[in-house]
């Protein structure tokens, strides 16, 4: 199986299209991706993942009356912190436009931002995606 990771270009590659349950269910493809991730060169101190609480994910979905077409999760970094930080932002469309997001941070934004808890500390039991 291959890891997923282009050492060459530093860059992580999912090649991967989770679309279904029935897709996703395959554990061992999913705990290599993470495993891949976990033991590349250099991402060590990154976090692992993120969780978005059901009451984050219930605001997003029901913000634009229930026509969303997904959650979108933008990585960030705290400069202040040096610490990651998940975004997430409901999509509408079948391009998965963000959600009532203006071009510039100084227009009005309509739209619910929420943010994600970082894994470690919010990463829950050890299990085969994250251990």
């Amino acid at each position: 199986m291959s890891l997923n990771f282009n050492e060459v270009n530093d860059t992580a590659q999912c090649p991967l299209y989770f679309a279904t349950l029935a897709a996703f269910s395959d554990l061992s493809t999913a705990a290599g991706l993470t495993r891949a991730f976990r033991t590349a060169p250099g991402y060590s101190d990154y976090a692992r993942g993120f969780v978005i609480d059901i009451g984050t994910i219930k605001d997003l979905i029901n913000q634009n009356q229930r026509d969303i077409s997904g959650i979108k999760i933008y990585m960030g970094i705290d400069s202040a912190t040096q610490s990651f930080k998940a975004v997430a932002v409901a999509t509408v469309g079948a391009n998965y436009d963000d959600y009532n997001i203006p071009e510039r941070t100084s227009d009005p934004c309509g739209a619910i931002l929420g943010e994600g808890r970082p894994c470690p500390i919010h990463c829950g039991k050890d299990n085969a995606l994250n251990k």
